[in-house]
C-alpha cells in the first residue's frame, strides 16, 4: 500500500512539474512578439490613418473635432467641410496656421490610434506636431499632397482657350514606330499659316 502511494505521489509531482513547464513556455511564447509583427502592426495602423486623411472629408469628423468652434473662430469655413483632411491640413499650413493643422491632425490621429502609438506630422520638412519622443521602433509612412506652398494662395485660377472660327481645314500626320521616339511620344507640329 505504501509503495502505490509513493508511486502516485511521484506521478503527481511529475505532472505538476510538466504542467508548470508547459505553462511557463506557453506564457513565454504568447508574450513574445517578433519585431516583424510589431512593425507590421505599426505600418498598417499608420497606413489606415493616411487613408483616412486622404479620403475622409473634414465634415465627417464632427464627432472627433469641435468643428463648430473652428467655424465660429474663422479657422474653417463651410466650404472647408467638403475638403479632405489632407487638403485642409495643407491649406492651414500654407496660410500660416500650422498650430491649427497640428490640433486637427492630433485629434484625428489620436482618436484613430489611441495611446498605444505615437505619431508626428511633417510638412515640407517642418515638424507640425508630434505625440512622443524617441522610439525603439519606427514605421515611416508618407503621402504626397501637391499644390501647397507657404505664403502662397491655395486656390488658383483656371484658364480656357477655344477657337471662335475655322478658316482653313488642314491635316498633319505623325508616324510612330521603329526607333522614332523609342517609347517617348513627343512630336512638335507646325501648321502652315493661312491668314
Amino acid at each position: 500500500m505504501k509503495r502505490g502511494f509513493l508511486f502516485s505521489l511521484d506521478a503527481l509531482i511529475s505532472v505538476i512539474i510538466v504542467a508548470s513547464i508547459a505553462a511557463f513556455l506557453g506564457v513565454m511564447v504568447l508574450s513574445y512578439q517578433s519585431p516583424q509583427t510589431s512593425y507590421q502592426r505599426m505600418y498598417y495602423a499608420g497606413k489606415d490613418v493616411i487613408t483616412v486623411l486622404e479620403k475622409g472629408t473634414i465634415g465627417s469628423f464632427d464627432n472627433m473635432l469641435n468643428i463648430s468652434g473652428y467655424v465660429s473662430s474663422g479657422v474653417l469655413t463651410e466650404d472647408d467641410m467638403n475638403k479632405t483632411v489632407m487638403d485642409l491640413l495643407g491649406s492651414l499650413w500654407a496660410n500660416g496656421m500650422s498650430d491649427k493643422a497640428g490640433e486637427i491632425f492630433s485629434a484625428i490621429a489620436g482618436g484613430l490610434l489611441g495611446t498605444s502609438y505615437n505619431y508626428s506630422l511633417r510638412i515640407d520638412g517642418q515638424d507640425i506636431v508630434s505625440s512622443g519622443g524617441d522610439q525603439l521602433m519606427l514605421a515611416r509612412l508618407s503621402t504626397i499632397a501637391s499644390g501647397y506652398e507657404m505664403g502662397q494662395p491655395v486656390e488658383g485660377y483656371v484658364s480656357r482657350a477655344y477657337l471662335s472660327s475655322v478658316s482653313m481645314v488642314g491635316s498633319e500626320y505623325v508616324y510612330f514606330g521603329g526607333y522614332e521616339g523609342d517609347g517617348n511620344i513627343t512630336k512638335t507640329l507646325v501648321m502652315p499659316d493661312y491668314d
